[in-house]
């Protein structure tokens, strides 16, 4: 997931998400600080996943791997390790 968000495949973990996972990633993303749902963070989450996905796609953070939403998803994915 990381290598199809940002272009690079490596990442400081080696995790591999289950469906049940990646449903807790989007969910955490989707309602940060008191479990309060975003529906336009969940919004956000999905249109940068089905960039990403998408046939032949240029990742959508290459060379801005400063992002604020990049970055919180990679968070949440280090959440997930924890």
């Amino acid at each position: 997931m990381v290598a199809k968000l940002s272009g690079f495949a490596k990442f400081d973990l080696d995790l591999k998400l289950t469906g049940d996972q990646f449903c807790s990633l989007v969910s955490n993303y989707s309602a940060p600080e008191a479990g309060a749902f975003s529906e336009e963070k969940f919004d956000e989450i999905m249109e940068v996943m089905e960039k990403a996905f998408a046939d032949g796609a240029t990742p959508p953070y290459t060379g801005d791997l400063e992002n604020e939403t990049y970055k919180a998803i990679i968070q949440c994915i280090r959440d997930l390790n924890t």
